[in-house]
C-alpha cells in the first residue's frame, strides 16, 4: 500500500512521465538539423515555407542557447497551457522558482534577438 494522499503514487508517476517526455522533446528539438519541414501531400506556398523554416531556425538556436530547465518550464506553459502550479508539480519546484525560470527565460530570449538577430 502507497505512503500519503490517495492518487499520490499516480501524481508522482504522471509527473514524471511528463518531466521526462518534454526532456526528450527539448533534447531533440536540440540536436535537430535545420531542414525544411516535410508536408503531408500539399504544396506550401514558397513564402509560407520560407517563414517556417526561418521561425524553425530561430526556434533551434534559442534551444542551444537556453537553460534546459528554463526551455522545459516554457515549453509545458506556453505550448501545453500548464499553469506555474502544475510546472511546479512536475518539475518538484516551487512556483516561485518556476515564475523565475519564465522570467529569466523571456529576458534570455529578448537578448538572443537582439544578439542573433531574426
Amino acid at each position: 500500500m502507497e505512503d500519503g494522499a490517495p492518487g499520490e503514487g499516480r501524481r508522482h508517476a504522471t509527473a514524471w512521465i511528463y518531466r521526462t517526455s518534454t526532456n526528450l522533446a527539448v533534447d531533440r528539438l536540440r540536436q535537430r538539423r535545420s531542414t525544411p519541414p516535410r508536408s503531408s501531400g500539399e504544396l506550401m506556398d514558397e513564402r509560407s515555407a520560407e517563414a517556417t523554416l526561418r521561425r524553425r531556425q530561430e526556434l533551434e538556436a534559442y534551444a542551444r542557447h537556453l537553460p534546459a530547465d528554463a526551455l522545459e518550464a516554457a515549453l509545458m506553459n506556453r505550448l501545453d497551457g500548464l499553469t506555474q502550479q502544475e510546472i511546479a508539480e512536475v518539475l518538484q519546484v516551487s512556483e516561485r522558482t518556476v515564475r523565475r525560470l519564465l522570467q529569466r527565460l523571456d529576458a534570455q530570449v529578448e537578448h538572443l534577438r537582439r544578439t542573433l538577430g531574426p
